[in-house]
């Protein structure tokens, strides 16, 4: 019998980190969450988010990839937000890329009173900045010129070609990472000291 105790520190965006989670409706999304981790034998240890970026701390089977985790609770959650458009009108879909840290246990009080702790955060910090610090912090190697590389491009056509920058804001679209040969990658399924990109 194995005896495991698996958790992970999950943080992903909506597309082009657009403010699509409203503050007066994140509780509904928290609520769904917590459900779906309840579906899947997961525990949500505690879920916070800023209009442009969820955390979540959460408990895993060990039958569970973390990968197969975010990627269903991606589809869920977007189907959720998109089923309410009235309460999240700006969402649109998830970026493809998150950053999924373990925990251990010595580590788990800490990053719940970080991530309870984000509202308070991110008066003085961007998601780019906090995603840095995750990086140097679990010891990831990256080069920061391909991370955000197409932030800058972060436009899009309605149905009339019209373009929107989203009212002129830069918006960072995900996590980019470079391996040795220099082939760039938005999706991994490597493992790096314990972090997962996908």
């Amino acid at each position: 019998m194995a005896y495991t105790k698996l958790i992970y520190h999950i943080i992903f965006r909506p597309h082009w980190s657009v403010p699509a989670i409203t503050e007066v409706h994140e509780r509904d999304l928290y609520a769904y969450i917590n459900g779906f981790c309840n579906n899947h034998k997961c525990k949500l240890i505690r879920i916070n988010s800023m209009p442009d970026h969820i955390h979540i701390l959460v408990s895993l089977p060990p039958t569970m990839a973390v990968a197969s985790f975010v990627h269903d609770l991606k589809i869920a959650a977007g189907n959720f937000l998109r089923a309410h458009p009235d309460k999240f009108p700006l969402f649109t879909g998830w970026a493809r890329s998150y950053y999924a840290g373990t925990c251990g246990p010595m580590d788990k009080e800490r990053v719940r009173r970080y991530i309870m702790q984000q509202k308070e955060h991110h008066k003085n910090k961007s998601y780019r900045q906090e995603i840095l610090r995750q990086l140097k912090r679990a010891g990831i190697e990256y080069d920061e010129k391909y991370l955000f590389l197409d932030c800058e491009t972060a436009e899009t056509s309605d149905e009339n070609g019209k373009v929107d920058a989203h009212n002129g804001q830069a918006y960072d679209l995900g996590l980019m990472v470079i391996d040795e040969t220099g082939k760039v990658y938005d999706q991994i399924s490597m493992v790096n000291k314990d972090v997962f990109f996908g």
